[in-house]
């Protein structure tokens, strides 16, 4: 059988709410703030760098933030790379809302105030300003940058 992966170092604020069946791996930290919830089947994956959640956020069912054990790509940096673990960390700010089976890439911030709606993918290094909108089913592109108050819409 296969090993399972490490399970990830949490460090969460009392009064966040996470659900018993969402999922924590990877050897990097995740760090969630004050009133976060994450809603059950979420799976946060610190495999390529930390993950850094900020206060009154939203993460819906089913979602994936990071990449899941296994699936990283030849680029990703080493355990102890700390430098390159750095710049694939995800940050996502206060009060952000994720929908459901929305899928973050390492290196993505999400500022302040964005919603990611349901079945969004958000390439790696994308930076999403402050308060945008990622609509249902949309692909941003590794990299992409999204400036404050934009509402990014389309087929996906």
């Amino acid at each position: 059988s296969t090993p399972r992966p490490p399970a990830a170092q949490i460090t969460a604020h009392p009064t966040s709410t996470i659900s018993d069946s969402s999922n924590f791996v990877g050897p990097y930290t995740v760090t969630i703030g004050k009133g976060t919830i994450i809603h059950p089947r979420t799976r946060i994956c610190a495999t390529e760098g930390p993950v850094r959640i900020g206060d009154g956020c939203i993460i819906a069912e089913k979602t994936v933030i990071g990449v899941l054990p296994g699936m990283s790509t030849p680029s990703s940096p080493r355990i102890g790379d700390g430098d390159a673990a750095e710049e694939r960390a995800i940050v996502i700010s206060s009060n952000v809302t994720i929908g459901v089976q929305v899928t973050i890439q390492p290196g993505v911030r999400l500022h302040s105030g964005v919603v990611v709606d349901n079945q969004a993918v958000v390439g790696r290094g994308a930076d999403v300003g402050a308060h945008s909108k990622i609509c249902a089913r949309c692909v941003l592109v590794d990299g992409a940058r999204v400036k404050e108050w934009v509402v990014v819409w389309g087929a996906g």
